[in-house]
């Protein structure tokens, strides 16, 4: 299914992307 593999695709790259901008910006959001 395509639009599940999109779909996956998007939370592992959602989720490695907010990793690195939270260690980025952690003084600015906690």
């Amino acid at each position: 299914d395509a639009s599940n593999g999109l779909h996956s695709f998007q939370l592992s790259f959602g989720s490695l992307y907010l990793e690195k901008f939270s260690k980025k910006n952690e003084s600015i959001f906690f």
